[in-house]
């Protein structure tokens, strides 16, 4: 008998002893590519001229609250950011990267989330948005810098 509660003891303890070393959780997010095909005489592009258009910019938005952005272009170094979004203005940061005619595929995540992944066809496409609601991720393509109030 007491060898059985020995055994009983013994494996309760192995069985809550062994735990998840992952901290992070893949957390799922469904992303959304959206293109801007809004038509170029809606509204000025006053701002273009402080945009290099051999960069590409991401513009981190809408509802981060200290989440972990990965960001991979091509083979170079992984860039890591953790952002919250300002609630005055809608925007949490600004990524700028270098010499956008040598990106062809840009690798991103949202906090250990599964890599999205997607190729820079147009490079005069190099002002992209990443809005964020809730679990809900859209990679917006603007045709404009997006103006933040």
């Amino acid at each position: 008998m007491k060898i059985i509660i020995v055994i009983a003891v013994l494996t309760s303890i192995l069985l809550f002893g062994c735990k998840n070393t992952d901290t992070q959780q893949r957390k799922p997010y469904n992303f959304s590519l959206v293109y801007d095909y809004t038509h170029p005489v809606e509204r000025e592009d006053k701002y273009r001229s402080k945009f290099s258009e051999n960069k590409l910019y991401l513009f981190i938005e809408s509802d981060f609250n200290n989440d972990t952005i990965s960001l991979k272009i091509d083979k170079r170094d992984e860039i890591i950011n953790i952002v919250k979004t300002e609630p005055s203005s809608g925007l949490a940061k600004v990524i700028e990267i270098d010499n956008i005619e040598s990106i062809s595929r840009v690798y991103f995540s949202i906090n250990n989330s599964p890599i999205i992944s997607f190729e820079i066809f147009d490079k005069n496409n190099n002002l992209i948005g990443v809005k964020k609601d809730k679990e809900e991720v859209d990679l917006v393509f603007y045709k404009r810098v997006p103006i933040f109030d």
